[in-house]
Parts: C-alpha cells; sequence; structure tokens
C-alpha cells in the first residue's frame, strides 16, 4: 500500500522549482510521500542531506509549504529509508540514483530531466520528471491506495498479492496484533493468513534476511486472572490459559517456525481498561489495519470480507498496547523449552 521512490536533490533546487509548475508538482509529491510513501536513500545519507539543504535555501513563496511537510515526514516512523548499495562511497548523485533503483527496485525515480543519461547506470524504465509526476502512473497508483482498497474478498488475488507486497517490502519486522488469537479459536484460518503474508515477504521483501528481522504475534490471555472470584476459579482459568497457550503453539508458532525466521508469540495480561483490541499489522514504515483480524483465508482458500486500509494513527496505541504487562503465568512459562510445556505443572505458575 505504500508507493517507494528515489529523489533527485536537484529536484528541489531554487533554478528548477521556479520553472513554470515545478514548485506545485513538489508539493503534490511531498504530500504523496507524507500520505502513503517512502523516500530511499543511501546508508550515508548524501542524498537526504542535500534534499533538505535545497529545501531549506528555497525563498519563502516555494519554501515554507514543502519544508515543514518534508520535516512531518522525518519525524514519521521509518518514511526515509536509509540502505545500502553496491559501491557505498560512490558521491554521484546519478550513480547512486541507479544503484539505489537497481537494488530495491521503487516505483519511480523522480528527476529533473529524463534522458539518455538516466538509464547508462539502470535499465529500469521508471524514472519520472517531476514536471509530469502529477499525471503519472505511480501518482495514480498511490492515490488509489490512499484511498482505500474495496474489501479483499472483491479484489482478485493479484491485487491482493501487491497490496500486501506494498505493505512488507521494505520491511525489516512485521508485527500481527490481535485479541482473538489467545482465545485459540480457528488457528488453521489464522496460520493460513500470516503463512500468504510471511510467504510474500520472504520472497520479496528487500529485508527479510537482514540479522535483525523478526516476526511477532501480539495477543492477551484468554481469561484475565483478576477477574477470578475464588481461589479454584483462579486455578481453573490458569490451567485454561495454559491448555490454550499450548495449542496456540502446536498449532500456529511451530508450524510458522519452520517455515519463516525468528516467530514469536507475546501474550498479554488481560487488560481491565480493555484497550487492547487492535486488527494491526505493524512494520517499521506501515501500519495496516483489517477489521476482521487475519483470520483471513476460508477452507476453500478465498478470503473472508476484510476491510484492509494504513492506520498510521494507531501507532500510539500500538505502542500502548506493547508496553502492557506479560501475563504473568506465561513470563514464567518462557523459563521452559516449548516442547517442554507438556511436563510442566500449570500450578506453579
Amino acid at each position: 500500500m505504500l508507493i517507494s521512490t528515489v529523489l533527485e536533490p536537484s529536484i528541489f533546487h531554487l533554478d528548477f522549482i521556479k520553472q513554470d509548475s515545478n514548485a506545485l508538482e513538489a508539493f503534490n509529491l511531498i504530500r504523496g510521500v507524507h500520505t502513503n510513501g517512502l523516500i530511499l536513500v543511501e546508508e550515508k545519507g548524501g542524498l537526504l542531506a542535500t534534499i533538505k539543504k535545497n529545501l531549506q535555501e528555497l525563498p519563502t513563496k516555494y519554501g515554507q509549504k514543502l519544508t515543514i511537510l518534508f520535516e512531518e515526514i522525518l519525524k514519521k516512523p521509518k518514511r526515509i529509508l536509509h540502505v545500502r548499495i553496491d559501491n557505498p562511497e560512490e558521491k554521484k548523485v546519478d550513480k547512486i540514483l541507479a544503484g539505489l533503483n537497481n537494488q530495491y527496485n521503487p516505483d519511480a525515480a523522480i528527476v529533473c530531466n529524463v534522458g539518455e543519461e538516466c538509464y547508462l547506470n539502470c535499465s529500469k524504465k521508471n524514472y519520472i520528471c517531476l514536471s509530469e509526476y502529477t499525471y503519472s502512473g505511480t501518482e495514480t497508483l498511490r492515490y488509489k491506495y490512499a484511498q482505500g482498497l474495496p474489501p479483499i474478498d472483491q479484489i482478485d488475488d493479484d491485487e491482493f498479492t501487491e497490496a500486501i507486497t506494498r505493505t512488507v517490502k521494505y520491511a525489516t519486522w512485521i508485527r500481527f496484533y490481535d485479541k482473538q488469537i489467545g482465545q485459540g479459536g480457528n488457528l488453521k484460518g489464522w496460520f493460513d493468513t500470516l503463512d500468504l503474508i510471511l510467504d510474500i515477504w520472504k520472497n520479496e521483501g528487500c529485508f527479510y534476511g537482514n540479522p535483525n528481522a523478526f516476526i511477532q504475534i501480539i495477543t492477551t490471555e484468554k481469561h484475565g486472572l483478576d477477574k477470578a472470584g475464588s481461589d479454584q476459579i483462579r486455578t481453573n482459568y490458569v490451567k485454561d490459559n495454559f491448555v490454550v497457550a499450548k495449542k496456540v503453539h502446536n498449532n500456529l508458532i511451530a508450524p510458522l517456525s519452520r517455515k519463516y525466521n525468528k516467530v514469536s508469540l507475546i501474550v498479554k495480561k488481560f487488560d481491565s481498561r480493555n484497550i487492547f483490541h487492535p486488527r494491526h499489522l505493524q512494520t517499521q514504515n506501515a501500519i495496516v489495519q483489517s477489521d476482521r483480524g487475519f483470520d483471513l483465508i476460508k477452507e476453500d482458500k478465498t478470503r473472508k470480507r476484510s476491510i484492509m486500509k494504513l492506520d498510521y494513527p494507531a501507532s500510539l496505541h500500538l505502542q500502548e498496547c506493547r508496553g502492557l504487562p506479560d501475563a504473568e503465568w506465561w513470563a514464567k512459562l518462557q523459563n521452559y523449552s516449548a516442547k517442554d510445556w507438556d511436563k510442566v505443572n500449570p500450578e506453579i505458575v
């Protein structure tokens, strides 16, 4: 659902911005990135430094709105992505742009002019002159995703796969949030959905193989022990929580772990304030809400009705959910290997 770009810093230089409608085109470009875009820059940050310098040198007439928007983008989580290129010492802008384009396959490279020199180091036909950005296919696609997709059972497989690919392509980690996983029901539906999403990340993601990559599945315990009215009820709750945790591990976490790297389950303490009800997929640069969670695949492999949309305002809410305490019994259970859980007496927790 994100549109990725690399930018030639000169598109923000005064000599170019003051020509024709380039200032308006630059504003439309940056406003689009602010909504649902990514900018790729090389790890050393030379491109980004030059972009910022050019923006800061623009007179108020051209630069005020652009600079404010760009500063807001800098504050957003990983909307400007620093990545390695094969020749990290390269200082020529055209070769840096070509390196980013070749290695990370963004949707577009936005430049001052599209000429033969663009293709000397890069054969990709995704260069767009800034003056033509607003009516480009890239902006049309970005706008479509910003407006939101139809329910996922009403789009074809290719469109669904593309939406997920755009969400996870530049991820180094993925978190899934859903309270219902902790209830232990229909885990096959959960497995089929997460398997589909993670398979796309594994095959299409630029950073799936990163040593720091991880997958977290975050949920809550089935029964809150604070609700127990007696010692017997508390004991029953603990035992049932324990049974459900093993079921989730055996039918969801273990099979996913056999296919993908660093999959972990996190069980939060029952939330008496009932704030833990997100149904979100989160990466470092995207947050997507699914209104029915991620049990999305029917037995016949078709998709259930659900609306999936970008939900960046949920960032602080998800942070608060992660900050909830882990369930006490779950925290103690982590002292044991999963293969030994069956030997653990629930009463110790």
